[in-house]
């Protein structure tokens, strides 16, 4: 009935029903439900480092200032531990700001991932990559979405 969709074909990267949770505190506001959300992953000892790695769907995003409301926000949605949603409550406090809790659909994983070298060539990074989140144009998230290869179409 689904062309590609079997196991047996060999897809082995995620679909768009995987549901995930990324919190973060950027200042930098999101996209509207639906926009496409790059991964980068920054310097790292287990490779890859400094690339995109991964690309999802915005479903939604709400802000959290304690370790109850992230506790419900992140439920079943996310690996983060207690211990460590009480360390994102210390910096809500700390800096004055609450959490954002971005609700995703993982659409796949980029392999190979998108390198700083490969992004800095595309103009989707100008010098050190920041690291914060921010707005792509439309050519550049077309240019991203072919290289990274889904195996289906878009």
């Amino acid at each position: 009935m689904f062309s590609g969709a079997s196991r047996a074909e060999g897809i082995t990267r995620p679909g768009n029903t995987i549901r995930k949770v990324y919190l973060c505190q950027a200042q930098s506001n999101l996209g509207p439900p639906g926009s496409v959300l790059f991964f980068y992953k920054g310097v790292s000892k287990d490779p890859p480092s400094q690339a995109i790695t991964a690309l999802g769907i915005l479903e939604s995003m709400t802000l959290a200032g304690s370790k109850r409301e992230l506790m419900q926000l992140t439920g079943g949605r996310s690996v983060y531990s207690e211990e460590e949603l009480e360390e994102w409550e210390q910096k809500a406090k700390d800096k004055g700001r609450p959490v954002k809790v971005i609700n995703y659909l993982l659409v796949s994983y980029i392999e190979p991932a998108v390198s700083i070298d490969e992004l800095k060539t595309m103009g989707v990074v100008r010098g050190h990559p920041q690291q914060s989140i921010y707005k792509l144009s439309h050519d550049l998230i077309a240019r991203l979405i072919e290289r990274a290869d889904l195996e289906f179409e878009v």
